[in-house]
């Protein structure tokens, strides 16, 4: 349960930094007395059809540059086309994480690599990801490392990522794949 009840401390403060500008070090008494905050429950279930022909593909993180290349202005037109090919009109999906959601990270000056972290995110990383997207017209499902426990590092990857790739390609932000982590 404290696992647990950290994860979700640490996504309440990365939704509260990201989307109100609250500061990921507030205490907990100022953090919950500075925002009103409602939550609604209701009864029935809403449901989002999947698109006829949607398709998503889900890549780690260190496969980016794997597959389309590590300079951006040279993404691997064979994968854009092998993408373009499997989603014929559309714009497809493409989920960045998984598992090594949790084990990546964008370094935070002046602290310590978290325990478990095995790559960082780099500027480069950035571009070429982009650039993928941008090739594509593609929308992204980002994975950001809650595991370290801290809403510092969660909150420094997750801008990171929206300010390094764009908001336009960027179609959400997720838990990484081990949330009980």
């Amino acid at each position: 349960m404290i696992r647990r009840g950290r994860a979700l401390h640490t996504l309440l403060v990365l939704g509260l930094t990201l989307c109100c500008g609250v500061s990921a070090g507030v205490a907990h008494a100022d953090l919950l007395s500075a925002l009103p905050v409602t939550a609604t429950v209701g009864a029935s279930a809403t449901r989002t059809s999947v698109p006829p022909g949607f398709l998503g593909l889900s890549l780690e993180y260190q496969a980016v540059p794997a597959y389309a290349g590590s300079a951006p202005g040279t993404i691997n037109p064979t994968l854009v086309q092998l993408i373009r090919n499997l989603t014929p009109g559309q714009s497809p999906v493409l989920r960045i994480g998984g598992r090594s959601s949790d084990t990546t990270w964008w370094p935070v000056s002046h602290m310590r690599t978290p325990h478990g972290v095995k790559r960082s995110l780099t500027p480069a990383w950035m571009q070429t990801t982009r650039a993928l997207a941008a090739a594509l017209d593609a929308r992204l499902i980002l994975g950001v490392n809650l595991a370290a426990g801290s809403p510092k590092v969660a909150g420094a990857e997750a801008r990171a990522l929206v300010e390094g790739i764009g908001a336009r390609y960027i179609q959400a932000l997720e838990v990484g794949n081990e949330p009980d982590l």
